[in-house]
Formats: structure tokens, sequence, C-alpha cells
């Protein structure tokens, strides 16, 4: 019974490898782009000189809801035994002359769309805590929103835009 479930899980890891390399024949065929946005729900372009909003929770923390939009990289699906593969890793920051003051991740969430035109909406860019000191000396109006991907394939792609943050 052993010798037949390391048979199983070795033939859904074989599977899984297909699957990745599929994906990164499919997505090599469109260059590989990435867009900024926000939404939570649907993706709205972002560009420099832009609005990001901060939406504030029940206990005091805030968050502007980032999206991205991409083409030329493996979206990943819904992993089902066998099927599928796994998303990006995206890497959120938004930060004023060097300093970081804010931070969001989403780590192997498949996108919605395929290779040609994908996207990730609801991505939680989180706002660190500051001393009302520290927050006096940061220009809002002039802060960079930064978001790094990478997919399975080892794609990598960086976007980047000087928004104005409404607290």
């Amino acid at each position: 019974r052993r010798a037949m479930n390391r048979s199983i899980y070795i033939l859904i890891l074989a599977l899984s490898a297909c699957d990745v390399d599929d994906d990164c024949t499919r997505a090599a065929q469109f260059p590989a782009e990435i867009y900024l946005g926000v939404g939570e729900k649907t993706f709205s372009a972002l560009e420099d000189g832009d609005d990001l909003d901060l939406d504030y929770g029940n206990q005091g923390g805030s968050h502007a809801w980032v999206a991205l939009q991409t083409t030329g990289i493996a979206p990943g699906a819904n992993p089902v035994i066998g099927e599928g593969s796994a998303g990006p890793i995206v890497d959120l920051y938004l930060s004023y002359d060097g300093v970081e003051l804010g931070h969001g991740s989403s780590h192997l969430r498949p996108f919605k769309g395929d290779e040609a035109l994908a996207e990730a909406t609801g991505l939680q860019l989180g706002m660190g805590w500051f001393e009302e000191s520290e927050s006096s000396t940061v220009d809002w109006r002039a802060v960079t929103l930064t978001a790094e991907l990478e997919d399975q394939c080892g794609t990598t792609l960086i976007a980047e835009a000087l928004v104005s943050v409404n607290r």
C-alpha cells in the first residue's frame, strides 16, 4: 500500500511539473508586462500623480487596495490534485525618500485570466504605524508605490508609480 501511495505522489508531482512547463511555454508567447492599478474587486489603472486612497480598519490600521494587470506571465490556476499551479509571488511597497511606509504581499495566489491578460485585485497594502513627528516629515503627495512580481517560470517584473496618498 505504501508503494502505491508513493507512486501516486510521484505521478502528481510529474503532472504538476508538466503544467508548469506548459504555463511557461504559453507565457513566453506574449511580452512580459505589468501595470499598476487600484481596486478591491476591479482593476482601475494607476498612473504617476494619481491618488491612492486608504481604507481604515476597525482596529485603527489602514490599507490601500492595489490591483495588477499583466501579460506574458504564468498566472497560475487554482491547484487541484495533479492540476493547476500556484500563482505569482507579489510584493508591494509604499516608500518615501528610501523609507518604507507600507508593505503587502500575495504569495502564490492565482491571477484571474490567462497568459495574454491576467489581473489580481484586492491586494492589500498595509500601512505602518507612525508617530506624528515621523509622519510630518513625509510628503504624502509624492510617495512611491512599487509592485514586484515573480511567476513560477522565473519571470520578474517591477512597476512603480509616484502617487498622492489621501490620509
